[in-house]
């Protein structure tokens, strides 16, 4: 595969990859352990319904993020690992692993677009054998969370924004790539791709990909402690930049 005949299949992560999200059983592993506050562990729970609900915004991140600075980041990714490997990978969708096998034996090249940290998608990244993770990033320095984000959040339309630049730089169209989300914050990407797929749709993508003809998928069969094959590859000479 040359360059100029790289296409790619984007997946989001929480809710389409998994069953539940990333973020909240984060909270929940941080929440057992006291490591935060009660008042800061209820706005969580305010933005994970906020989000289902249609109501959330990035800028309710804002406040949250300055609530971590000086965190060691080394301790943020130890539990990402826990989480990956306790809550993620159990609840990971075997439908879902099969279909990413499918886009690789196609010849295209699969990456995460996610709305989630960079830190926290990592873990599943590796066992997936994703090289390209296009997400929100912590910014850190000297080993400690700033309390700032090194970029937009990728949300909504910053995570079409990031995609298609990524796309642009590795020679590609937006036009031959897949998409496959569960959520109605992604019209902007889904809007754009060749295959928009709803997976496990939010009411409003439900109605929306009806309306449109796109291909909806319901996912069941969760991973539990099985191991797969996931045939990584099939990225051609695209390099892990992102």
């Amino acid at each position: 595969m040359n360059d100029a005949e790289v296409s790619f299949a984007f997946f989001d992560v929480d809710h389409t990859l998994l069953e539940g999200s990333t973020g909240k059983y984060l909270a929940d592993v941080v929440r057992k352990r006291g490591l935060l506050p009660f008042s800061l562990l209820l706005k969580l729970g305010i933005f994970y319904f906020q989000y289902r609900t249609g109501w959330f915004h990035p800028h309710h991140l804002w406040p949250l993020l300055q609530k971590l600075k000086g965190v060691d980041i080394k301790e943020v990714q130890e539990l990402a690992e826990e989480v990956f490997l306790n809550k993620v990978k159990p609840n990971l969708y075997q439908e879902a692993v099969e279909l990413i096998v499918k886009e690789r034996e196609a010849g295209r090249c699969v990456i995460l677009a996610t709305s989630a940290p960079r830190t926290l998608v990592l873990p599943l990244a590796a066992y997936l054998e994703i090289d390209h993770v296009i997400s929100t990033q912590m910014e850190v320095r000297e080993g400690r969370i700033t309390g700032a984000f090194e970029d937009s959040p990728a949300f909504g339309a910053e995570k079409h924004r990031k995609v298609a630049d990524f796309v642009a730089e590795h020679g590609g169209s937006l036009s031959r790539c897949s998409f496959y989300s569960d959520s109605y914050y992604d019209l902007p990407l889904l809007e754009e791709v060749q295959e928009a797929v709803a997976v496990n749709p939010d009411r409003r993508l439900r109605k929306e990909a009806r309306r449109r003809g796109w291909k909806v998928l319901r996912f069941e069969r969760k991973l539990g402690q099985r191991e797969v094959e996931v045939g990584g590859g099939g990225c051609g000479k695209v390099s892990p930049r992102s």
